[in-house]
């Protein structure tokens, strides 16, 4: 997993804009800011495909967007690499953010399905979201993308939580 940076300001403040306040260019920024970094390029350096989280069409109609699409896609552009929607998004389930780590796990179990798997199949994947939490969601997307039978999965988000306060190390 490659994150930018923690989930903490001015991050934290910049990501609800984006996902919350239609900041569109906010999110483009991120990504400029993403591809800057030196570990962010190696990890795409070594893949071939990017695979944004995918919300509900309902979720997606009310936001208007898809954070991790416009993130994904701004990456891409910058490396070159596609970006695919092989997985879609079959339940419209709460709000990760308002559910404890062990309901998260259960509110996206089988929240997902491939609807592509020639576009991951064999490839090395980068399944790309916005933040990184508990990972129950991109947990389950990898699940899903498993069965497509990739060379690899990787995740690159804007940012990581670190409830503890551990400050974990960048991989």
């Amino acid at each position: 997993m490659i994150r930018v940076s923690t989930f903490e300001n001015p991050y934290a403040e910049l990501i609800r804009r984006f996902k919350y306040y239609h900041g569109w260019g906010i999110g483009e920024l991120l990504a400029d800011r993403a591809h800057r970094l030196q570990r962010v390029r190696g990890l795409l350096e070594i893949s071939d495909v990017l695979v944004p989280v995918p919300l509900h069409p309902w979720r997606q109609t009310i936001r208007g967007f898809n954070q991790a699409r416009i993130f994904a896609d701004r990456i891409g552009s910058l490396s070159g690499l596609p970006v695919c929607e092989a997985v879609i998004r079959v339940q419209n389930t709460p709000q990760q953010a308002l559910l404890s780590a062990r309901e998260r796990v259960r509110n996206v179990r089988g929240a997902f399905e491939i609807i592509r798997p020639q576009q991951v199949q064999h490839r090395r994947v980068v399944i790309v979201d916005d933040v990184f939490t508990s990972a129950s969601t991109l947990k389950e997307v990898a699940r899903v993308i498993r069965r497509a039978c990739p060379c690899s999965i990787s995740v690159l988000t804007i940012a990581a939580a670190d409830p503890k306060g551990q400050n974990f190390r960048v991989v």
